[in-house]
């Protein structure tokens, strides 16, 4: 049962936590492999996660993080325009830092894998590159406050960068020529609220 926080007991008793994050996700650099047209970000999406974590010390602390960022998409200089979601699986480290005895302040660095999910691109010439799915290696950074509501429940306000590694587009044969898509490189920012449950 959850009280009024008290430093000492939440310290001398909670070492596991869960977390469920919600918020934005922002394209920060879409890069490509070859000029697409003038290729860039178009819309933005949202960002939601759940993490286990376990406070190794009072100074630091480890986490395993499942996330998904969802809706973004980018667009071509000729009207083409892609959907792109992201599916991640991460360790996470953290160093924080008390500022008070509800209160602290963060680093974070984690890195994973990711599960790549690029939509079906319609260009001009209505040549069609059909969806597809790519893994790869995610790394990020972050930063952020923590504040105990009381002695197992805390809120998160947290910012990230993330290097979401290659989207592939696979290739397509069409008019008696293969039509090669282009590998992108993606970058993104994020920011997001969490709730903490502490045992």
């Amino acid at each position: 049962m959850c009280f009024a926080f008290n430093a000492v007991a939440h310290a001398e008793s909670y070492n596991n936590y869960m977390r469920l994050d919600l918020g934005a996700a922002f394209l920060s650099d879409v890069k490509n492999d070859r000029d697409w047209q003038g290729v860039k970000k178009d819309k933005d999406g949202f960002h939601y996660g759940l993490n286990y974590g376990y406070q190794i010390h009072e100074n630091f602390r480890g986490e395993l993080a499942i996330s998904r960022m969802d809706g973004m998409k980018v667009k071509g200089g000729n009207s083409s325009s892609q959907k792109f979601d992201t599916t991640t699986l991460m360790a996470k480290g953290y160093v924080d830092w008390p500022v008070y005895d509800a209160t602290k302040l963060y680093l974070s660095a984690g890195a994973g894998v990711a599960v790549n999910k690029a939509g079906k691109l319609y260009s001009e010439n209505v040549i069609r590159f059909d969806e597809s799915i790519s893994e790869g290696f995610v790394w990020s950074l972050g930063v952020g406050s923590n504040y105990m509501l009381s002695d197992c429940l805390s809120a998160d306000l947290q910012y990230n960068f993330y290097d979401l590694g290659k989207i592939k587009t696979p290739s397509v044969y069409a008019n008696g020529v293969v039509r090669q898509a282009p590998i992108f490189k993606a970058r993104a920012h994020s920011v997001t609220v969490g709730l903490s449950y502490h045992y």
